[in-house]
């Protein structure tokens, strides 16, 4: 009889010599499964705890501690097939093998939220940048800005000269600024040159992700700015009607790369005094009355000329300034 039941004890339906092992009443002992400690089978936030499609019927095994992802289960609290799964209790009472908290299903398996976050979660994506200005500027001045998503930590930027136009030209002018993806003038070409130079750029990102490779044209054509006057170039000045300090006339720019500066130069004059009567705000382009004009009636003329900020002037402009009668005492 003993030796019977100890056959009966052995087989598969009272769990084998695994440890979890249970007698039939009539021995009058009862031995109970281990139980584990519940373990916390919340919703991570960094992602779904399980897949979404749920198993074929053919994909979930009968016995429990046998069973796949998202597979009935009856033993709760009990550890599933894959490792790091576990038998969560549901509404009915019995169970579904989900992945332990900390874990996400991947591939009927269970992987850290940080493995699943670095190699199937991430994906950093780098767009086109737009460059704000093409003309020449001075080092460090910010072109554009590279935009991405996706990253995970701290970004890396790679930057490659690919072509340039002309293409003897080998320097790049630019550069791009880690982590903000600013894109910086390194080194202005010269004025005289029209270049067009294309950059490569990908990232990397903390856990190692390299983004997608994006190509953009930056294009160094800086022309000279416009100059002109808004009221005109030839004044009869009223020594009645202006006062020294006055406004007469304003030379304007345009097309042109801030700061922009004036300045004004006197050619000729038909007074024997030959006094610079007038003078240009080299920052706003105002001309006005610096001296009380008087020695007779005459005309000044003068030269005016807009700088750009890399040093590119415009074409002069003369301006013509006549007293009047009024300005003979």
């Amino acid at each position: 009889m003993q030796e019977a039941a100890r056959s009966d004890y052995s087989s598969p339906y009272y769990g084998g010599p695994s440890g979890n092992q249970l007698l039939p009443v009539e021995f009058g002992v009862l031995q109970l499964p281990y139980v584990t400690p519940r373990p916390d089978v919340s919703t991570s936030t960094r992602g779904p705890l399980t897949t979404t499609t749920p198993p074929s019927p053919t994909a979930c095994r009968a016995s429990t501690y046998r069973t796949n992802l998202n597979c009935p289960c009856k033993m709760v609290d009990q550890r599933c097939a894959p490792r790091f799964s576990v038998c969560a209790p549901t509404v009915n009472g019995e169970g579904t093998c989900l992945c332990r908290s900390g874990y996400i299903a991947l591939n009927n398996t269970c992987v850290t939220t940080d493995f699943y976050d670095q190699n199937v979660n991430t994906t950093l994506v780098l767009l086109s940048p737009v460059i704000i200005s093409s003309c020449f500027l001075p080092t460090n001045a910010v072109i554009g800005n590279i935009a991405q998503s996706g990253a995970n930590g701290t970004v890396t930027y790679t930057l490659t000269l690919t072509n340039s136009l002309p293409v003897n030209v080998t320097t790049s002018y630019v550069a791009v600024e880690s982590p903000s993806g600013n894109l910086l003038v390194v080194t202005a070409p010269p004025v005289s040159v029209v270049t067009n130079q294309t950059y490569n750029v990908t990232a990397t990102d903390a856990s190692g992700i390299v983004s997608n490779v994006i190509t953009f044209l930056v294009t160094f054509n800086c022309t000279p700015p416009k100059l002109s006057f808004d009221l005109g170039n030839s004044f009869i000045i009223d020594c009645t009607r202006l006062s020294v300090g006055d406004v007469v006339v304003t030379a304007l720019a345009v097309d042109s790369v801030s700061p922009t500066t004036f300045s004004m130069t006197l050619i000729s004059s038909t007074s024997s005094l030959t006094n610079n009567y007038y003078s240009i705000d080299p920052n706003t382009g105002q001309i006005f009355l610096q001296n009380e004009p008087h020695g007779g009636i005459f005309a000044e003329v003068y030269g005016v000329v807009a700088t750009n900020g890399v040093g590119q002037t415009s074409t002069p402009l003369n301006l013509t300034l006549t007293t009047s009668a009024t300005c003979t005492p």
